[in-house]
This record gives C-alpha cells, structure tokens and sequence, in this order.
C-alpha cells in the first residue's frame, strides 16, 4: 500500500503542488517588489537630505 501511495500522485496532488508553485513564485515577486519600491524610497530621501544640506 506504501509503495502504491508513494508511486501514485492523482491530478489533484499536482494541483496542490501547482497552488503551492504559484504561491511561493507570487511571494518572491510581492517581495521583490517592496524591496525596490523601499530602496527606491531610501535613494529619494537621500538625495533630498544631500540637497538641504
């Protein structure tokens, strides 16, 4: 019986897999995201603290 269920995946274990595979590829995009829109605010506020000075 172990030997079935290790060999045996059905459409809706590759399903999950599928949500899992979107989920972690939407994550590393939101992440990368906020990390330039952050460094991008980081390299304004910069600039303007250089001007005032």
């Amino acid at each position: 019986m172990r030997g079935l269920n290790a060999q045996h995946t059905t459409p809706f274990d590759h399903s999950i897999n599928r949500k899992v595979f979107l989920t972690t590829q939407v994550q590393y995009y939101i992440g990368s995201l906020l990390t330039i829109l952050v460094i991008n605010h980081l390299i304004k506020v910069l600039i303007q603290e250089l001007q005032n000075i």
